[in-house]
């Protein structure tokens, strides 16, 4: 009995040889290099506050310059005018690039893209999409939601075109976690050329207007070579 119980918790344990962690980025990212593909694990689970991010690394700015720069790499997107740069990542594995109000009430534009050979390894996989999304949702400051008494929020889906390719977004509303704003929410995951990538928006309840959340989608474009 000792030796099957012995076994079993061996077995349980991850090698430590298919764990690579990726410091590069204000995200802590984990990714775990399985049979030639990767899957990416945020270290904060989606349903609690994320946890403080790790040491800004030497990818990470909050230049201006360089952020709308980065975000470039990333994909084209027409930002909100109101929308500050606030960093960016230009880490060799997952680029990405914020945009909000420094106000911190709830408005806020993530973009990221996997880049480099591990975006050939990620291929079109939805699931990897998926998982990327709540990577950059967990991402400082996160934007995951909470609904009334902690409950899951209010979602609908919907299908939005992202360079002549049918993609469905989901709207949610919902509270911050961090200032308890209470805030709309559109998030998706859809594939480029040149990789998986996210979008995630996130603006008070009272200043939502659909029509131009739907433009800005819809104004998605390849990044920057």
């Amino acid at each position: 009995m000792r030796e099957e119980r012995l076994r079993d918790e061996k077995e349980s344990q991850p090698s430590a040889s298919r764990i690579v962690v990726v410091t590069g980025s204000a995200a802590a990212v984990v990714l775990l290099i399985c049979g030639g593909a990767a899957s990416y694990v945020a270290l904060t689970p989606r349903d609690r506050p994320a946890e403080p991010a790790p040491p800004r690394g030497p990818t990470v700015t909050n230049d201006p310059e360089k952020i709308v720069e980065i975000a470039q790499r990333v994909f084209g997107v027409d930002v909100p005018a109101d929308f500050e740069p606030l960093d960016a990542d230009n880490d060799p594995s997952v680029r990405r690039a914020q945009f909000g109000r420094r106000s911190g009430e709830g408005a806020l534009l993530k973009i990221a893209r996997v880049a480099g050979p591990l975006a050939a390894r990620v291929g079109d996989s939805e699931a990897q999409q998926q998982r990327l999304l709540r990577l950059i949702d967990a991402a400082s400051p996160p934007s995951n939601l909470t609904g009334e008494s902690g409950s899951a929020p209010e979602a609908t889906e919907r299908e939005l075109t992202v360079l002549g390719s049918p993609v469905r977004f989901r709207f949610s509303k919902g509270k911050m976690f961090q200032s308890q704003t209470a805030v709309c929410k559109v998030s998706g995951s859809f594939q480029i050329e040149a990789g998986p990538a996210v979008l995630i928006y996130t603006i008070p309840d009272a200043e939502f207007d659909e029509e131009s959340v739907v433009r800005m989608i819809e104004s998605i474009r390849p990044p920057v070579k």
